[in-house]
């Protein structure tokens, strides 16, 4: 398998080269792959005792922790992301599915409109704002679509008759 390669080589480099963050990172990444995420969690937890303020090495740590349950460090450490670049949409992001996970929906929500700054779905084809039950629509267009796919579509549709009742053009 083209990963346990990959991490025999950079078991090599560390090995020359103790401090090479940038091979032990390549590895963490190979051993999630692989699924050996306690491995990967080891990796990225020795970059962080030598560098404390790497941003991916905080995001992908706390990923593994949210992959193995540990939502407490996995919050954690999207937070120290946070402290570090306050802005920082993967960071957001992935708080927002803890906050949804342990049932906060309302800040998990609000947090989950973090996604459309990733650039990861559909949600450059218009300028105008985003209504989130925050402005009066009365009077005004609203142009509903999809989300993420056919799916919500088909569950949103159902709510097009309660947005009738704040007096929209749909």
């Amino acid at each position: 398998d083209k990963f346990e390669e990959a991490i025999h080589f950079f078991d090599r480099v560390i090995e020359i080269d103790s401090l090479n963050l940038d091979a032990l990172f390549k590895k963490a990444i190979c051993h999630s792959k692989l699924n050996n995420l306690l491995l990967a969690l080891d990796c990225y937890t020795q970059i962080l005792k030598i560098n404390n303020n790497d941003i991916n090495t905080l995001i992908n740590r706390g990923l593994i922790f949210r992959n193995l349950g540990f939502y407490t460090q996995a919050y954690e450490d999207f937070k120290c992301v946070l402290k570090i670049e306050k802005n920082n949409y993967g960071a957001l992001f992935n708080l927002s599915l803890l906050k949804l996970l342990e049932g906060n929906y309302s800040e998990g929500l609000k947090l989950y409109e973090f996604r459309k700054n990733l650039g990861l779905g559909r949600y450059k084809f218009s300028s105008k704002p985003v209504w989130l039950n925050n402005f009066s629509i009365k009077n005004k267009t609203l142009l509903i679509h999809s989300d993420q796919g056919l799916g919500d579509f088909i569950q949103c549709y159902r709510y097009i008759d309660f947005l009738k009742d704040f007096e929209a053009k749909l």
